[in-house]
């Protein structure tokens, strides 16, 4: 399923996009907040886009690379993991390579997955968790709509400590 805004373009995940996936994940601006290794080598880079690959076929996540306009080389990824058919739910992933922050991709790529994500898939609630230290995803889910609704603290291990995140959701009836 292709996505697509004014800009963006929004495919899906191709193991041809190993060599961007690793230089976007193994550089430490946009990795510092992911709870996952960054990846040492392309082989680890395509090893983790095959998994996810292989969670998309499973049916328990739907994942696409942000692309601009025509050029189809991936900048960043956005999906909605976990998804809970049962109670008709999922968290929203995403992540934008360093050298374009600040141009409003991720934010213009949220509206059609999550429009994907309610009128497509079902679902009733989608949830954003964030580190606190990490400011840009915090506007991003704000100026997206999501209402923050609590701090888990020290719930997960990262970098060698416990670290904390922010709940965010956004139901379907939402405006």
């Amino acid at each position: 399923m292709i996505l697509r805004t004014e800009r963006l373009v929004l495919r899906p995940f191709e193991l041809r996009d190993a060599d961007a996936f690793f230089a976007m994940r193994s550089n430490p601006e946009n990795s510092h907040y992911l709870a996952r290794p960054r990846p040492e080598s392309m082989e680890d880079a395509t090893r983790e886009l095959q998994r996810l690959l292989g969670l998309v076929a499973a049916g328990n996540t739907v994942g696409w690379a942000i692309t601009v306009g025509s050029d189809d080389k991936l900048l960043g990824t956005i999906g909605l993991p976990r998804i809970d058919k049962e109670h008709r739910q999922s968290s929203i992933a995403f992540e934008l390579s360093h050298r374009v922050w600040g141009k409003g991709y991720v934010r213009e790529a949220i509206a059609p997955v999550l429009r994907y994500g309610f009128d497509v898939i079902g679902l009733h609630r989608v949830q954003g968790e964030v580190d606190p230290r990490n400011v840009r995803s915090l506007r991003v889910l704000e100026g997206a709509g999501f209402q923050r609704e609590g701090l888990l603290r020290e719930n997960e291990w990262m970098d060698g400590q416990f670290v904390d995140t922010v709940i965010f959701s956004r139901l379907a009836s939402d405006p």
